[in-house]
């Protein structure tokens, strides 16, 4: 406290001792009186011994006797000394008084003269404190016009980085990166509040008064960046994103102590509001140049004025030097030290905008001035003036000046100010409490809120997931009128977009508050009990407070040049005409220059005498109604009344009223006769009787009323209090007679309440009363009043102005022949005819007279552009002269124009005119014309084309009809438009207004490339992404949001993540990235982890382990440890997490973030997640996933050497899971023990054994096999050694396990090269060869005959496993064996390839191969020697091939297939199957006519070998080479006629057949050969009409042939049902006939190969055999053939005859079908499930434990949700209707319900459940003694099931 009181200037106080202080200040001490004598004895001690130190050392010079020279060296040395000190003292204070005022400094010791031109001293002092890369070049420190307690500086900044950040993607070979980053800027620094206490300072702000500059260099891929276009566009995306956070009058504010209220430094109050009067400009230069600069043209300009980072833009004159505005704008200032005005004027043109002039202002000069109307001369142009009036409002904090700011906003007529404010609301939305859940109950809300103050409204950010939201956001209004406005206030749930609550504040309420402000918790109302909202609300009124200023005064106000010195800036912007304020308002000194319109003007006003003022009442205040009344002071609001009005004929059909009408109006028109009234005029007092609780109404007179007849009119007044119209309601005056002046003076009163009549409009109309039958009855004039005035209960008089009839002439002007007048009402209604409003019109007129009006509108605007189409407009527009000047636009054209402006004026009001009641057809015809030329208008109509946009965006947004294809138009146009540079935020607006209508377009045709491209350029646009906080906020987060509840099954939910995990990444290599994940997941993402929705919680851990780690970079290093610790234990929830979904998930994130944090996780909880992960989710018995995602994950970690030793052991207990039940498990844990392989963590036959790989490798699939296989390439493969080495590794996995081996060789071919396994092949054979030389060696030995000869071949054949493999190990030759077939098949196509190897392999094999027949003559190896014979050519091993036929001739009947498959194959592959074929056709044909060989025998000695006739065998043989597609091909590629025999051959089935019907000889073909034979017909003649149909085959009529004989000879013997059993002996074999034609028919349907001819034949057949009373045995296959038939009939025409006929009778097999399973099922009922007893019943859980039919059944029902809430339905009808009763039948029910519950939703059965419930407990108590213990048994247990499934 001692050094805070140092630290106080001269006379302060001590902050420490404040009473003492206080008591010093309040009680002097009086000065004591000069002592008589006193001796200041320290002086003389402290004199006496400087003394006694200059003259010792010369008493001790004398005293030792020494020269005197020492005397003067000591002087010299003493005076050297002094005058050093005495001169550095010099230079420092020099340097203090020069640091204190420089330019004082240097002007005292050096002459102005002297100094040179460039010498200045600027405000901001250089200060290079920092090296690079930051850089302060200068602080400016304010010390004038800055509040006591805070501190400004602005510092000039340059950030110079060379950055080195280099970004490379390897796959894509593509580098980027940033080489060095420049930013140049001046940076505020507030420092406030200051405090006593150190640190002094209670925050820091730190802003950006404007945008600051910015240059990015690019490298590599991003030098695209560069380009011109994109470099800007780059560099203003970055700069928005930072001026989203750090220009004015956003801020960051660091808070430096506790205590300071952060929400007041981060919000402030405004400093005051700029009122800029945009009015005009003068001698502006003309940019519009023709034949390249010779001809000098006009300009078109427009300002852009900017006040911080507002912006506004005015208006276009078009072709005009001197513009006039005339606009107004407001605008906020924040921070005017330092902040300027920025005024630019440029030229419109449709290429670039051509630069006008500039102008900048410093607004302390404006502040100080408080109203400035000057003339200033334009920067960086030859020549221009601007015409401005600036207005600094001050923010009051009282209501003491609000009357006179309303007044005088009023009273400002000349200056347009209809929307001036009279205050400012500032409002600090702090947060919410208690909010309601929304829809859903047990969800919280996403809540917003809607802020509104008339039709401005603003929208908070949202939070989302809570119903206690905290906003701490600042809003700003600027409001019309405090004391008839309210503050609508409603939040909003933006997930279900419900309203949480409402409240109205009428701001009349702050201004009877403290200070205009009020700060409290403001109850919602529509919301919770206890819903509460916090805010700080405080009203400031604007108030202009003029100063006194002397006549001569001069205002000080600045023009700021960069480029000009201070003194120049002083002297050069001056007031060309100053303006001297003064008190007499009827003295009036003009602001701009004289010009000669000017004087014309003066000249006028001075030819006007003095009493020329208008004799009535004209002050025409502008309101939404008719009323134009002089000082009349109600609201100007009032009720919109339809009323059905009079016909437009009855009113002006008269020649003299229209004609003395139209006279009027063009004297009002021309301002002749203002002051007459021409229109007419009432005089009434209004006043409410509050005694009598009635609204009193005089009619006094009304005054120069339009003439119906030459005698004039008779005139009465009608009035109604609306919306009240009842006749009842109704109140007349008198009628006067002949007069156009009447007085009345009646009293009229209406019963009705002051608050209730504030509410109401009072209509007035005259009309015109002739006789009975008269035609001159009509409305005269009509006036609406609103009653809502505070004034009312006083009363007043005035006179009201009648627009009536002037409305009503305007529609008869609506016409081509009435152009003129027409376009006098249109072009500018509100200042032309004040009282004429279109909107007030169209409201008013009645159905048909809109209708009418819109007809004849439509009419004119088609007239118009069929004499001058849009299409001549630019070729009259664009034509020039021979001397180069443009020429004017031709009056024709310039009045299409006009009208065409205004239809669209009247189109703009009719809209929200139209209703449902109202025929707008002619009116929709109006509006498609507009649209129709909007595309074609010229760049120069700007007017005419944003009145065109503002009808088509109505329309939209009224959604009238056709408003799709005008939204479209105006879409595109607008979207182009705000790609401009000169499109402002309210552009944006507009489109995203629209944004709706990009669902209308077709984004597959053409039409759309536009839009499409349009769309694209908006992604590139940093007008369409402003604000970064919007973007966090109103994207990312809802991209968060989304990503964490959309369902996975939704298509957009993958591209959510895709998006999202850009900003993971991007979190680590971009600086603010990762602040803002955690700040925009902090509220949604912890709460989502909890959810109760298993699939919220699957998505929100998937987001937090791709974000890991989530956490904020400003942390302190206790903080992240928190942090990281929290988010470790949510990682373990995740592992213990119910849902498998969820677990999986993070079981990828604990592998992920080990896996790249390995080094920085405390080893105890790596050993804790992995054992987890290794231990108990390997062996998760709930999910197949989770045990997947386990040894899909652990491969990551693997990439982390570190963990190599952990998971070494940790491995091999998870060795089990090889054998999963689940396949995909057993995949990805063989794909793991690749990668354990792959990156050498350990040797995999640790994990898992050897034996188990072989045991899984032998019985398991493919996905799983070739995956072994690759894993047990090198081991038994080992491709790197010499050949025998593959061969001894071959026999050894033999040994181990044949199958296996079999496997492992099927699949090796795909893991290396075809060259490997043909050397394989021949080191098999070579192997074999020498077991066969050593056995064969070995008898000879045996034998004593030893033989040299064959030492070469054994040379050859020499094998090391010579020792190890026999001939007689039977198993393993047959292995070999086999293997080389595997081997040669996984080849064939390469040696199809290579013809040299094939041969090779071929002659070595053939050499071998008849000694492979003699020596191997097992079954097993006979099997792999045949398929292996198959390989070569015949000739190759002729005894071989010729003994193949002999083979299959003598093998027995009824034998295997495998003895015959193979040799019918080999034949095959030698394309010798036509001998397969003869010898079938022999035997069947033999064994039909055993002795048709004999009767040649007599004509020639034959030699006859007598074979026995197998027709079984023969038909096993067709049968096979038809089942296998390959013998398929072979077969039927054999010539015409040999298979044409075969099919006759098998057609004798057919007389078999009938010959065993009808009990006679059958002949060689019993019954089974018969029927089979009979079935291999049908099939061939299939096969052979697809084979031969496009050669004009047709085998399809023997199908139907075979047909007619199945309806003439088998159906006939369908055996009846109520025939005995063994009456026929072959009563079945008709059945097996008709199903097994039925089954080959339905296949020829399946095929495509019926038409629709034989569908038709086959379903006739299908009705005459169900008509059979036992022809539901065929029921299954006819309803496949219905099935085929629908299916195959569906793409084709419906509605042919044919296809509807086909339906009919399909329609009735089916009905036959259903009666006969109908039929069969009432007579043989279904047995259903059986017990003796309680014990022997178990209940159904499933389809399958019920009786076949009903599981089949439940299996149909089960399949569509629909179908079995159908199901259900009917069941609760029938139990309601005890058409279901008893315990049985209820039993059985609840046994149906519980196996849907199974499978379905538990919600389809809320109903059913209590039903039988109910029925149950009433069957239990009927119950009596003599009940079974079966029914009781089954009541007890059906009513404790169906318990536990009500009460969970």
């Amino acid at each position: 406290m001692s050094g805070a009181a140092a630290k106080q200037p001269p006379g302060a106080g001590s902050a420490a001792d404040p009473a003492a202080e206080n008591g010093a200040a309040a009680d002097p001490a009086p000065e004591s009186p000069p002592p008589l004598l006193s001796v200041d004895v320290t002086g003389l001690v402290s004199q006496f011994a400087r003394s006694f130190v200059l003259i010792f050392p010369v008493y001790v010079l004398g005293y030792l006797g020494l020269s005197f020279s020492w005397v003067l060296i000591a002087l010299c040395g003493l005076f050297w000394i002094r005058r050093h000190r005495g001169g550095k003292s010099s230079r420092l204070g020099r340097a203090l008084a020069f640091l204190e005022d420089e330019e004082e400094a240097v002007r005292l010791s050096v002459s102005s003269a002297d100094l040179p031109a460039w010498v200045h001293f600027p405000d901001t002092e250089r200060a290079e404190w920092l090296n690079k890369p930051l850089r302060i070049n200068g602080v400016k420190v304010y010390t004038e016009n800055v509040d006591k307690r805070q501190i400004i500086l602005d510092l000039q900044i340059s950030f110079v980085g060379n950055c080195e950040i280099d970004l490379e993607i390897k796959r894509y070979f593509c580098r980027a990166g940033v080489k060095s980053i420049q930013i140049h800027g001046t940076m505020r620094v507030i420092l406030e509040p200051l405090i006593g206490d150190m640190p002094l300072i209670g925050a820091l702000s730190l802003f950006f008064l404007r945008k600051p500059l910015l240059e990015i260099n690019w490298t590599g891929l991003t030098n695209l960046l560069d380009v011109p276009g994109l470099n800007g566009l780059s560099d203003t995306i970055i700069l928005d994103i930072i001026s989203n956070y750090l220009v004015l009058p956003n801020r960051i504010t660091v808070p430096l102590v506790s205590e300071v209220q952060i929400a007041q430094l981060r919000f402030p109050i405004p400093k005051g509001v700029l009122r800029i009067h945009f009015i005009e400009a003068q001698d502006l230069e003309g940019k519009d140049t023709y034949l390249k600069g010779i001809v000098k043209g006009k300009s078109d300009p427009y300002g852009i004025i900017r006040v911080g980072n507002q912006i506004f833009q005015s208006k276009v004159i078009k072709e005009n030097l001197n513009p006039k505005w005339n606009e107004v704008y407001e605008a906020l200032v924040y921070e005017h030290p330092g902040q300027e005005l920025e005024i630019e004027l440029f030229d419109e043109d449709p290429d670039k905008d051509d630069f006008l002039g500039s102008l900048m202002i410093d607004l302390i000069e404006v502040e100080k001035e408080r109203l400035l109307d000057e003339w200033f001369t334009l920067d960086e142009v030859s020549k221009g003036k601007l015409h401005l009036k600036l207005e600094w409002l001050t923010l009051m904090p009282t209501a003491d000046n609000l009357d006179k700011v309303l007044t005088s906003i009023r009273a400002d007529k000349d200056q347009a100010n209809d929307g001036l404010s009279s205050a400012l609301l500032i409002l600090y939305l702090d947060s919410a409490r208690n909010l309601p859940s929304g829809k859903k109950i047990n969800s919280n809300p996403n809540p917003l809120v809607l802020l509104s103050v008339g039709h401005k409204a603003q929208e908070s950010k949202i939070r989302y997931k809570t119903n206690e939201p905290v906003w701490e956001e600042n809003f700003t209004f600027f409001v019309h009128n405090p004391k008839r406005q309210d503050l609508e206030v409603e939040v909003r749930d933006e997930q279900h977009q419900c309203s949480l609550g409402n409240f109205k504040l009428p701001l009349s309420q702050l201004l009877e508050s403290e200070d205009l402000t009020m700060h409290q918790r403001f109850h919602l109302s529509n919301s919770g009990p206890n819903s509460t909202i916090n805010m700080k609300i405080a009203l400031r009124v604007l108030s202009l407070e003029k100063q006194a200023r002397s006549p001569d005064h001069q205002h000080s106000a600045q023009v700021k040049r960069p480029s000009v010195s201070k003194d120049a800036r002083k002297s050069s912007f001056k007031p060309q005409v100053p303006v001297s304020p003064t008190s007499d308002p009827n003295k009036s000194v003009p602001a701009s220059p004289v010009t000669d319109s000017d004087k014309k003007t003066d000249a006028a006003d001075k030819s006007q005498p003095p009493n020329a003022s208008p004799q009535w009442p004209t002050d025409l205040s502008r309101s939404s109604s008719s009323l134009h009344a002089s000082n009349f002071s109600c609201s100007p609001s009032h009720l919109s009344v339809k009323e059905p009005t009079p016909s437009i004929a009855s009113d002006i059909s008269l020649p003299i009223a229209t004609q003395e009408l139209r006279q009027r109006l063009r004297q009002l028109e021309n301002g002749t006769t203002l002051g007459q009234s021409p229109l007419g005029q009432i005089q009434l007092t209004i006043r409410h009787s509050s005694q009598r609780n009635k609204l009193i109404v005089v009619v006094h007179s009304c005054r120069n009323l339009i003439a119906f007849s030459e005698e004039g009119s008779d005139p009465y007044v009608r009035m109604y209090l609306l919306p009240d119209k009842r006749r009842s309601g109704r109140r007349k005056t008198h009628v006067s007679k002949k007069t156009l002046n009447p007085v009345f003076d009646q009293m009229f009163d209406f019963s009705v309440s002051l608050p209730e009549v504030q509410r109401r409009t009072l209509d007035v109309a005259v009309k015109n009363s002739g006789g009975f039958l008269s035609k001159d009855k009509g409305l005269l004039g009509k006036v609406l009043i609103p009653l809502a005035s505070e004034e009312l209960a006083k009363g007043w008089t005035q006179w009201k102005t009648n627009s009536r009839m002037k409305r009503e002439a305007f529609l008869q002007v609506v016409s081509q022949e009435s152009i003129e007048d027409f376009l006098r009402y249109t072009q500018n209604p509100k200042d032309t005819f004040d009282h004429f409003d279109l909107n007030e019109l169209l409201q008013e007129l009645p159905r048909k007279q809109k209708e009418v009006l819109w007809q004849r509108l439509t009419q004119l605007l088609t007239e118009s552009l069929m004499e001058n189409p849009v299409e001549t407009w630019h070729r009259t527009g664009d034509d020039k002269s021979d001397d180069g000047m443009e020429v004017d636009i031709a009056p024709e054209v310039k009045q299409t124009v006009a009208v065409i402006q205004g239809v669209a004026a009247v189109v703009t009001a009719s809209i929200p005119a139209v209703d449902e009641n109202v025929n707008y057809k002619a009116l929709v015809e109006c509006v498609f014309i507009l649209n129709s030329i909007l595309p074609a208008l010229l760049a120069s109509e700007k007017i005419l084309q944003d009145a065109i946009q503002r009808v088509c965006e109505m329309w939209w947004e009224k959604g009238l009809e056709g408003k799709e294809q005008l939204g479209k138009t105006l879409f595109a146009i607008l979207l182009r438009k705000s790609l401009n540079k000169a499109a402002t935020g309210a552009d944006i607006v507009r489109v995203w207004n629209l944004h709706q209508t990009l669902l209308c377009f077709d984004y597959d045709s053409d039409e759309s490339n536009e839009v499409k491209d349009l769309l694209l350029q908006c992604f590139m646009s940093v007008k369409h992404i402003k604000k970064e906080e919007v973007l966090e906020y109103n994207c990312i987060q809802d991209f968060m949001h989304h990503g964490i509840h959309l369902p996975r099954s939704s298509p957009v939910h993958s591209k959510v993540r895709e998006i999202l995990s850009y900003f993971h990444k991007q979190s680590k290599v971009r600086q603010g990235v990762e602040e803002m994940l955690y700040r925009l997941y902090q509220p949604i993402l912890w709460r989502a982890l909890k959810a109760r929705n298993k699939e919220v919680r699957a998505n929100a851990a998937f987001l937090f382990v791709d974000a890991f780690p989530i956490r904020d970079p400003s942390f302190t290093a206790e903080d992240m440890d928190s942090e990281i610790q929290k988010q470790f234990e949510e990682l373990f929830s995740l592992l213990e997490d119910p849902h498998p979904v969820v677990r999986s998930t993070g079981i990828l994130g604990v592998t992920q973030i080990t896996s790249k944090y390995w080094e920085m996780i405390p080893s105890t909880i790596l050993a804790d997640l992995l054992k987890k992960i290794t231990g108990e989710l390997a062996c998760d018995i709930a999910s197949a996933d989770v045990r997947c995602s386990v040894f899909k994950c652990l491969p990551i970690i693997l990439d982390n050497k570190l963990s190599h030793p952990l998971l070494e052991q940790l491995l091999p207990a998870t060795k089990h899971s090889l054998h999963d039940n689940s396949e995909k498990v057993r995949v990805a844990f063989v794909e793991m023990l690749l990668k354990v392989k792959a990156a050498k963590a350990a040797k995999f036959w640790n994990i898992c054994p050897m034996e188990h790989l072989l045991s899984r490798l032998e019985a398991d699939s493919r996905p799983v096999s070739r995956r072994i296989v690759n894993l047990l390439l090198n081991s038994f493969f080992p491709t790197g050694q010499p050949e025998d080495v593959w061969c001894e590794r071959c026999v050894t996995l033999i040994q181990m396990n044949p199958a296996a081996a079999r496997k492992f060789y099927q699949y090796a071919c795909e893991f290396t090269a075809p060259t490997n396994i043909a050397k394989l092949m021949l080191t098999i054979r070579r192997c074999l060869n020498a077991c066969i030389q050593k056995s064969v060696k070995e008898r000879l030995h045996d034998s004593g005959d030893d033989d040299d000869e064959e030492d070469g071949s054994e040379k050859e054949n020499s094998s090391v496993l010579d020792n190890v493999l026999s001939v007689n190990d039977v198993a393993s030759m047959a292995s070999l064996l086999e293997i080389t077939v595997i081997l040669w098949r996984s080849i064939h196509k390469a040696l199809d390839h290579n013809e040299d190897a094939k041969d090779y392999a071929i002659r070595k094999f053939a050499s071998v191969l008849p000694e492979y027949f003699k020596v191997f003559q097992d079954e097993r190896c006979m099997t792999p020697l045949v398929i292996l014979a198959s390989f070569m050519p015949p000739a190759a091993i002729p005894t071989f091939s010729c003994g193949v036929v002999s083979k299959l001739r003598n093998i027995d009947t009824g034998a295997d297939q495998s003895k015959y498959s193979i040799l019918i194959d080999c034949l095959c592959r030698w394309g010798q199957v036509g001998h397969v074929m003869e010898l079938a056709c022999d035997w069947l044909s033999d064994s039909l006519t055993p002795t048709k060989n004999t009767r040649r025998s007599k004509h020639r000695v034959r030699i006859q070998i007598t074979h026995e006739s197998k027709p079984d065998l023969a038909i096993d043989y067709i049968e096979y080479l038809l089942a296998h597609p390959v013998n398929r091909g072979c077969l039927l590629s054999v010539h015409k006629k040999k298979l044409k025999k075969l099919l006759k051959t098998l057609s004798a089935a057919k007389r078999v057949l009938d010959s065993i019907l009808k009990g006679t000889d059958s002949g060689g073909w019993n019954q089974a050969t018969s029927l089979r034979a009979f079935s291999l017909f049908c099939r061939l003649s299939i096969h052979l009409q697809d084979k031969f149909s496009e050669e004009g085959e047709d085998y399809i009529s023997l199908l139907k042939e075979t047909g007619a004989w199945i309806e003439n000879q088998v159906v006939p013997f369908i055996p009846e049902s109520d025939q005995e059993d063994g009456v026929s002996k072959h009563s079945d074999v008709s059945e097996l006939i008709i199903q097994a034609y039925l089954t080959v028919c339905k296949d020829v349907i399946m095929v495509g190969l019926g038409n629709l001819t034989f569908q038709a034949y086959l379903l006739e057949m299908a009705l005459l055999i169900m008509q059979t009373e036992d022809g539901g045995l065929c029921a299954p296959v006819l309803l496949y053939i219905l099935k085929e038939i629908i299916e195959a009939t569906l793409n084709q025409n419906t509605e042919t005859e044919e296809v509807t006929n086909l339906f009919n009778t399909l329609q009735n097999v089916f009905q036959k079908i259903l009666e006969s399973v109908a039929h069969k099922l009432k007579k043989e009922q279904e047995k259903g499930i059986q017990a003796s007893s309680g014990e022997d019943l178990t209940m159904p859980k499933i389809i399958s434990d019920l009786p076949p039919l009903s599981s089949c059944l439940m299996a149909v029902i089960m399949k569509s949700v629909n179908v079995v809430r159908s199901v259900l339905n009917e069941l609760m009808e029938c139990i309601l209707s005890e058409e279901i009763e008893g315990i049985f039948s209820l039993t059985a029910t609840v046994w149906i319900v519980i196996i849907i519950k199974g499978k379905h939703k538990t919600s389809l059965l809320k109903d059913i459940a209590p039903a039988i419930q109910r029925k149950l407990i009433i069957c239990k108590d009927a119950a009596t003694g003599e009940s079974s213990s079966i029914e009781r048994f089954l009541c007890e247990s059906s009513l404790k099931i169906l318990d536990e499934f009500l009460n969970p």
